[in-house]
């Protein structure tokens, strides 16, 4: 669905009303959501300026079109979802415009697992695909779902992402070849530098037990 609200007066109203053309000329079942539907449809109450004037405006024209939309066309179902179900007028949801009202609590504990189990099902899945295995295959998917409380669906999802990517991140790092350690060897060695030497100290290139004196002329 197209956006409905514009920062130009009179394109909101506009825009609505193109979106409940299309469902009315729909021949199949179609599913008409509005999302945060407290951000696009509301009343502001008395209207002290224009944009509370053109929100009350949208709100009433909503409820023109929802009371004669199944009429005109009863392929059509319409949804509107919230976080905020305090902020929506009752008269936009009255029996008529939306007949059934759900809410959907955070996901418990028993939620949580079935959530967990089918998004692991998706990594293990996409694992095999690419021939790389990150998750171990002993996860308790109930001890998970018991350290995870007050958290939803997206929250888990974020989660294993998460996990996912530190899992990669850690198997790249331990692909990459570092740097060989300098050889170490017994002090005065010949040829090699200790540690604790610098360069060109005894023992090590340049130093002093690897360079040769140049022999002395003999006076005839």
């Amino acid at each position: 669905m197209p956006d409905v609200l514009s920062m130009w007066v009179g394109s909101s109203e506009r825009n609505l009303q193109k979106v409940f053309a299309q469902a009315r000329r729909a021949t199949r079942p179609t599913l008409l959501l509005f999302d945060e539907f407290e951000s696009i449809i509301s009343y502001t109450g008395q209207a002290r300026d224009a944009a509370s004037q053109m929100n009350n405006a949208l709100a009433g024209l909503f409820k023109q079109e929802m009371s004669t939309l199944v009429d005109a066309n009863p392929n059509v179902l319409v949804v509107a979802t919230t976080n905020f179900p305090e902020r929506v007028d009752e008269s936009l949801v009255r029996a008529g415009r939306f007949d059934i009202k759900l809410e959907v609590p955070l996901p418990d504990t028993a939620a949580r697992a079935d959530i967990l189990l089918t998004l692991l099902r998706l990594l293990v899945a996409e694992d095999g695909a690419t021939g790389a295995r990150l998750l171990a295959g002993d996860i308790d998917v109930d001890e998970l779902a018991r350290l995870t409380p007050g958290r939803s669906g997206a929250d888990l999802d974020e989660l294993l992402r998460r996990v996912i990517m530190a899992r990669r991140s850690a198997r790249r790092a331990a692909r990459t070849p570092g740097r060989s350690p300098r050889p170490t060897c017994a002090p005065r060695q010949p040829g090699c530098a200790t540690p604790a030497d610098p360069p060109g100290a005894r023992g090590g290139p340049g130093g002093r037990g690897g360079r040769r004196r140049p022999a002395s002329r003999r006076r005839r």
